[in-house]
C-alpha cells in the first residue's frame, strides 16, 4: 500500500493475518491508526508518512522474526525504549527524522545481527555507548545531526565490518580514535563535523578502501599525516575549518581518484604544487605563498567541457556519496550535497599569492567558479580568459591587477557574477548585451580609479566631444535613444518572462537535477534574445 496520498486508516483486522511477513505503508502521506501485532512479520515499513508511532508500546511484545524496521520520517516523540531488544533479529533499524529524544539505551547493542543503524536528524542526547563494539556485523552507522556529546569510543574501531560512519552535527569532543588495520579495511566514508581536537591519526592511512574523509569544521591541529597517501581510493578529502598547519601534503598528487580537495580555513603555508585531476580545489583562507602553478593542464576534469546541450542527462552527478561540501559561489557560501558534473571550482582566495595569473587558466573550459581574490597578484588579466566558456563566477578583487579588462569576458554568456574591484585596472570598461547586466551599479569595478565608461561616472577620453555635438547630429541621438529604449523594454520583457516562469517550472518538475541545467538554459536564451533585439534595432 506504499506511495498513496489518500487518507488511510490501518485496519485493526490486519492483526488476524498471522502469516503476514511484509507490511509496507511507506510514503503514505495521510496514514493513521496503529501498527497491529504481527509476530510473523519480517519487514515493517511506514517511513515518510504522518503516522504517530508509539515505539514504546510496540516493543512491549516480542517480534521474533522482524528483520527490517523502517520508520524514518514518522513521529515517535519519545526515546528509543530499552525493550528494542525484543526484536533480536533486526538487520536494519532506520529511524531518521522521527523526533526521537533521550539517550541511546545500551540494550540497542544487543541487536547482534544489526547491519544498518540510522538514527540521524533526531534529538538524541548522551554518549555513544562503549558497548557499540558488540555490533560485530554493523556496516552503516548514521548518527549525524543529533546532540551527542563526549568522545568517540575507542571500541568502535573493533567493528571490522564498518563501512561508513556519519557523526557530523553533534557535540562530540576529544580526539579521533586510533584506527586499527583489522577494523578499517572496508571503511569508505567518515563525515565527522564536531568539536574534535588533536591530530589526525596516522592509522587513517590503513583505510585502503577509504573513498571520502570528511573531518571538517573541528578543532584538529598539526600536520596531515603522510600515511594518508596510502588511501589510494580516496575521492573526497574535506579538512576545511580546522587549525591544521604545515605545507600542502605532497602525496595529494599521487591520489589518482581524488576529485574534491577542500583545505579552506586552516594554517597551511608554502606554495601550491602537485595539482591533479581535481574537480573542486578549495585552498582559500590559508597562508599560502608563491605563484599560481602553470601546470593547469593536469586538471583534466576542468579542461573538457561537458555536453553543451541542456538536456537533463547532461547534468548527472558523480557518485561521490553524501557530501557536506561548502564553497563560496558568487560571493555566497553555498552547500552541496551531491557533486554534479557541471559543478567545478578553484578557490585560492585570502592567501599571500603573488605573480601573474597564468595564461594557462584559459585551458580550463569546464571551470565554473574561479576565485583569486584577496591576494597580491599583479599584471594583466589574460586576454584569453574568455575561452573559459563554462565560467559562472569570477572574482579577482583585492589584488594589484593592471591594464585593460579583456574584451573576451563579454563573450562568456554563462557568467553570472563578476568582481574586479580594488585593483589598478585602467581603460574603458568593455560592453556587451549580457556583460552590461553583471554590475549595473558599478560595484564590480569600484576602487579602480583609472577605469572609465558605463556604469562608472568616470568619462573616457573622447566621450565629451560626442556629447557636445551640433544640432545636425541630434537626429542620430534621437534615433540612438529610441534604440536604447527598445532594447531596454525588450530586456525588461525577457526578465519578466524568466522571473515569472522559473518558479512555476520548479514547482512543476520538483526535481533538483533539472534546476542547474534549466537555469543555464534560461540564461542562454535570455542572452540570445537580447542580442537579437540589439541587432534588429
Amino acid at each position: 500500500m506504499s506511495n498513496n496520498d489518500f487518507t488511510f486508516q490501518i485496519p485493526a483486522q490486519l492483526a488476524n493475518m498471522t502469516s503476514l511477513s511484509v507490511l509496507d505503508f511507506s510514503n503514505c502521506q495521510l496514514l493513521q491508526g496503529s501498527v497491529p501485532y504481527l509476530p510473523q512479520l519480517k519487514e515493517l515499513a511506514v517511513s515518510s508518512s504522518t503516522l504517530q508511532l508509539n515505539l514504546t508500546r510496540m516493543c512491549l511484545r516480542l517480534w521474533p522474526r522482524l528483520e527490517i524496521l523502517d520508520i524514518g520520517g514518522t513521529s515517535v516523540n519519545g526515546s528509543i525504549p530499552s525493550a528494542i531488544s525484543n526484536a533480536p533479529l533486526l538487520v536494519k533499524l532506520l529511524a531518521s527524522g522521527c523526533k526521537i529524544q533521550g539517550s541511546l539505551p545500551t540494550s540497542i547493542t544487543k541487536l547482534f545481527r544489526l547491519q544498518s543503524l540510522d538514527l540521524s536528524n533526531n534529538n538524541i542526547t548522551g554518549y555513544l555507548p562503549v558497548s557499540i563494539s558488540n555490533l560485530k556485523h554493523l556496516e552503516f552507522l548514521y548518527m549525524y545531526s543529533n546532540n551527542l556529546q563526549g568522545p568517540i569510543p575507542e571500541s568502535i574501531c573493533g567493528i571490522s565490518s564498518l563501512r561508513k560512519i556519519e557523526l557530523r552535527g553533534n557535540n562530540l569532543t576529544g580526539t579521533l580514535p586510533s584506527l586499527k588495520t583489522s577494523s578499517i579495511s572496508m571503511l569508505n566514508e567518515t563525515p565527522l563535523m564536531n568539536n574534535l581536537s588533536g591530530a589526525i591519526p596516522s592509522s587513517v592511512g590503513y583505510c585502503t578502501s577509504l573513498r571520502s574523509l570528511e573531518i571538517d569544521t573541528n578543532n584538529l591541529s598539526g600536520n596531515v599525516p603522510r600515511e594518508l597517501g596510502q588511501a589510494t581510493s580516496l575521492e573526497n578529502l574535506l579538512l576545511n575549518g580546522n587549525a591544521l598547519d604545515g605545507t600542502i601534503p605532497a602525496f595529494i598528487g599521487s591520489l589518482a581518484d581524488l576529485k574534491i580537495l577542500s583545505l579552506r580555513e586552516n594554517k597551511f603555508s608554502g606554495s601550491i604544487t602537485n595539482l591533479h585531476d581535481l574537480q573542486i580545489l578549495d585552498l582559500s583562507v590559508n597562508n599560502l605563498s608563491g605563484s599560481i602553478p602553470r601546470k593547469l593542464d593536469e586538471l583534466k576534469m576542468l579542461i573538457s567541457r561537458p555536453n553543451e546541450t541542456f538536456e537533463v542527462r547532461s547534468y548527472g552527478f558523480q557518485d561521490s556519496g553524501h557530501l557536506e561540501l561548502e564553497m563560496v559561489i558568487k560571493g555566497v557560501i553555498t552547500q552541496f550535497l551531491r557533486l554534479y558534473n557541471y559543478i567545478s571550482g578553484i578557490d585560492l582566495s585570502c592567501n599571500n599569492l603573488v605573480g601573474e595569473i597564468p595564461t594557462e587558466v584559459s585551458l580550463l573550459q569546464a571551470l565554473a567558479t574561479l576565485n583569486l581574490s584577496h591576494n597580491h597578484l599583479y599584471g594583466k588579466i589574460p586576454a584569453s580568459i574568455g575561452n573559459i566558456t563554462g565560467l559562472n563566477s569570477l572574482d579577482l578583487s583585492f589584488n594589484k591587477l593592471s591594464e585593460k579588462i579583456p574584451q573576451s569576458l563579454t563573450t562568456i554568456d554563462s557568467l553570472g557574477h563578476l568582481d574586479l574591484s580594488h585593483n589598478i585596472l585602467s581603460g574603458r570598461i568593455p560592453t556587451g548585451p549580457h556583460f552590461d547586466t553583471l554590475s549595473i551599479d558599478g560595484s564590480a569595478y569600484e576602487n579602480n580609479s583609472l577605469l572609465c565608461g558605463s556604469p562608472l561616472k568616470n568619462i573616457c577620453d573622447g566621450d565629451d566631444q560626442s556629447r557636445n555635438t551640433t544640432d545636425v547630429n541630434r537626429p542620430n541621438e534621437v534615433e540612438g535613444d529610441a534604440k536604447e529604449k527598445i532594447l531596454f523594454y525588450g530586456v525588461i520583457a525577457v526578465g519578466f518572462g524568466v522571473g515569472f516562469w522559473v518558479p512555476f517550472f520548479i514547482l512543476l518538475v520538483k526535481k533538483h537535477t533539472w534546476w542547474f541545467g534549466y537555469r543555464r538554459l534560461i540564461d542562454s536564451v535570455a542572452v540570445k534574445i537580447s542580442r537579437c533585439l540589439l541587432k534588429n534595432v
